[in-house]
């Protein structure tokens, strides 16, 4: 019995010292969960200038042991990273120490917000601290800033701005940073106590993108903002400023060719000066007003252009002017009734946006003198470039509870004439089970046509519906659409299940909806999974996706499955390679086996020069013809050369061919050649040309800028945009003495006033 006492003994200080070294082993690293930090007030100021030397820092609160989010989970950094913060009555401040190889850091002297591919550090802000939205504050090695908002709906918005400061100096143990954020800047509750969430991210490419987080963020909680940490002691702060009047002037001169003719005379017209501007009050700190008048909605740069040859559905773009990117989240829904660039000519527009912890109110008014319209149908939509004046009113409540679920009410209704069209409806979000998430909105729609055919004339009086026309021609009718989805999230297996539904007499006045009279099925799945310390590999996902379209008569329209494998590499190289089985009718006639590969694939495995390519190639149908053909219906490559560090050219090429089965012979085949260059003086003051080439119109466009930003709003722009047009037949190379069609000569001066 001893000896077997003995032994036991023994056995059991094995096993105990087997089991403290997978616990030591263990605890070697342990993330920062759900962490608190507590940040300190001070009555001191600080001039920004890149350096950490100041006794300033040295009472801030400290934030360190950052984890490694991509590509590994929750492991040690490969590099040190330190983040310092502190506030004062009006400015919240940000320091970061970034420990690294100072001749591998990657730092480019660029516009604002085209940092992306750099390293950069910043935080991450939820003011309301209810994992709805979130700031996104970054900057590079040498200051220049990135910024960008993250909603749970909209996911991440580039084009959204706030001001705020920064400097950074690259140093023989890295880089640093200093940044100083006016709460004038942000939006926040007006309670004594802030109840906010925060983050610190580190942004490290290099053999992979290595991307570095204070909190520990886990790739199984869908829910990211959940995961930030929690802010104590910021108290007693108001918005510096409760009024910023933004004014600017315009003087332009316009010249075009008379008519559509090699030999027709160019005629200027006269220089003429535009004025207007905006005023923003904000009333409390979660309570912003904002009017416009006159705004100036057009775009220094014009959208690049898009092969809508083959296609019968109108071209999304997306929405870059200022006025409309303060609430964008939250008219951000999966039946779009609210597509802001609809509202085209504004004479005057209104925008209020409340929130009170878990409660948000938004409301745009505008008066449009130039209204586009889309008209949906089954196959295809037609675009109506002016409808006349229109006044739009677009009303939206979201209503937070629980883990970061909602509820909201959208209505969006726009008068043209004696007629309009109304839509309202309720969406939400639930979430259950820690994975998964229930998505819905049901959304109506209600269309009193003007009684003026002359405003839809170019739509050709299509039926509909048995016994609805496309004319404006006083009818009423009402539709309907409706979308769901249950969602899973998680570190490996992802899965969605999507049922959307648009009435053959649903439309929208202020939205973009293409198509209707349309019933869609679609399931997505994917697995991941993960590699460390792999010399090719970061992660590998085979994924697949299915999907079928019936119309409201029952017929199937459109049914496909597509597997797919999609990779992370090193060398920063991403890549999905697919396989379409497709089935199609259209326009009554049964197209079986439209059958095409594609591939996506980006790289940003070098500082000097990163690319992406993009093609699907197969069968198609030719559309106008109504017959089958193959070819290389999409392929895009584009690219972004760094010969200096200030110096940036960025060319792409856009091609689509598409040839006859019967006839062996293009039904059409073209390119667009787009090249950008944009040369980077100081942080203000910049410069940049843009050439492109669309062979589909044998049209030439050259804009020239030169732009100094003191900041996001008080800018100062100089400017040509020329469109020059091949009347012959000869080929882009062996044309030079292309006709100018149209050229506008601009000068553009805005200035933001906080009062």
């Amino acid at each position: 019995m001893r000896f077997f006492n003995k032994y036991l003994r023994i056995y059991t200080l094995f096993i105990l010292f087997i089991l403290t070294s997978f616990l030591h082993a263990f605890q070697g690293f342990q993330p920062n969960e759900l962490p608190a930090i507590e940040i300190p007030f001070t009555e001191k100021q600080i001039i920004l200038d890149g350096e950490l030397t100041e006794t300033f820092w040295s009472d801030a609160a400290r934030a360190d042991n950052f984890c490694e989010f991509t590509p590994g989970d929750r492991t040690r950094p490969k590099v040190k990273t330190e983040a310092y913060i502190i506030y004062n009555q009006t400015t919240l401040y940000v320091a970061f120490k970034c420990y690294d190889d100072p001749v591998s850091v990657r730092a480019s002297l660029v516009e604002r917000d085209n940092i992306w591919q750099d390293d950069y550090a910043g935080v991450l802000i939820d003011t309301y601290g209810n994992s709805n939205w979130a700031y996104y504050l970054f900057s590079n090695p040498i200051g220049v800033q990135g910024d960008s908002r993250f909603s749970t709906t909209a996911g991440e918005e580039d084009g959204f701005d706030i001001i705020y400061y920064s400097e950074g100096k690259i140093t023989d143990f890295g880089y640093q940073l200093e940044m100083a954020i006016p709460f004038s800047s942000l939006r926040f509750s007006d309670d004594v106590l802030q109840k906010w969430r925060i983050n610190f991210w580190r942004n490290h490419p290099r053999e992979s993108r290595f991307r570095y987080s204070w909190a520990s963020i886990s790739k199984d909680d869908p829910c990211f903002l959940c995961q930030f940490g929690k802010v104590e002691n910021i108290r007693d702060i108001k918005p510096g400023s409760s009024l910023e009047i933004l004014p600017y002037l315009i003087t332009s001169q316009s010249g075009q060719q008379s008519n559509e003719q090699e030999t027709a005379p160019f005629k200027n017209g006269a220089v003429k000066g535009t004025a207007g501007g905006n005023v923003k009050w904000n009333v409390t700190p979660g309570i912003t007003l904002e009017a416009t008048i006159n705004p100036d909605f057009s775009q220094i740069e014009s959208d690049a252009d898009q092969v809508d040859v083959n296609r019968t559905f109108a071209l999304y773009f997306p929405e870059r002017r200022p006025f409309f990117q303060e609430g964008s989240d939250l008219f951000n829904t999966w039946v779009n009734i609210v597509y802001t660039r609809s509202i085209n000519n504004p004479l005057i527009s209104t925008k209020l946006i409340g929130r009170w912890d878990n409660s948000t109110l938004a409301y745009i008014a505008a008066y449009d003198e130039n209204t586009p319209l889309i008209i949906p149908f089954e196959e295809y939509s037609r675009v109506i470039r002016d409808a006349g004046k229109s006044f739009s009113n677009i009303v939206r409540f979201k209503q937070q509870f629980g883990n970061n679920n909602y509820i909201g009410l959208l209505m969006s209704d726009r008068r043209i004439n004696d007629g309009g069209i109304l839509n309202y409806g309720i969406d939400g979000l639930i979430r259950f089970m820690e994975n998964y998430q229930f998505e819905f909105q049901f959304t109506g729609a209600l269309t009193n046509e003007p009684n003026d055919t002359l405003i839809s004339s170019g739509v050709n009086n299509l039926v509909f519906d048995n016994n609805k026309t496309s004319d404006f021609d006083g009818e009423n009718f009402s539709g309907d659409a409706i979308y769901f989805s249950v969602e899973r999230d998680a570190k490996h297996w992802d899965w969605d299940l999507d049922f959307r539904e648009t009435s053959p007499r649903f439309r929208t006045g202020n939205g973009f909806i293409g198509q209707n009279s349309k019933r869609q099925a679609e399931f997505w799945s994917a697995y991941t999974f993960y590699f460390e310390n792999n010399p090719w590999f970061d992660r590998i996902q085979p994924l697949l996706r299915t999907g079928r379209v019936w119309n409201y008569d029952g017929l199937i329209k459109d049914e496909w499955i597509y597997p797919a494998i999609y990779m992370s590499m090193k060398g920063q190289l991403q890549t999905e390679i697919g396989f379409f089985w497709d089935n199609e009718n259209y326009s009554d006639k049964q197209f079986n086996h439209i059958n095409r590969f594609s591939m996506d694939i980006i790289s940003d495995f070098s500082e000097m020069f990163s690319f992406g390519l993009s093609l699907m190639a197969g069968k198609f149908i030719d559309r106008k013809n109504l017959v089958r053909g193959h070819g290389l219906q999409e392929f895009e490559l584009y690219a972004t050369i760094k010969p200096l560090t200030n110096f940036f050219i960025e060319p792409s090429y856009t091609y689509a061919e598409l040839i006859r089965d019967d006839t062996n012979k293009y039904a059409f085949s073209g390119a667009i050649f787009r090249l950008r260059f944009n040369y980077q003086f100081t942080r203000r003051l910049s410069s940049r040309i843009i050439v492109q080439h669309n062979n589909f119109v044998n049209q030439l466009s050259v804009e020239p800028l030169v732009s100094y930003k003191i900041n996001p709003f008080t800018i100062f722009y100089a400017g040509i945009t020329e469109d020059k047009q091949n009347y012959s037949d000869k080929p882009f190379t062996e044309v030079y003495n292309w006709t100018t069609v149209s050229r506008q000569y601009f000068l553009k001066f805005q200035y933001l006033f906080s009062l």
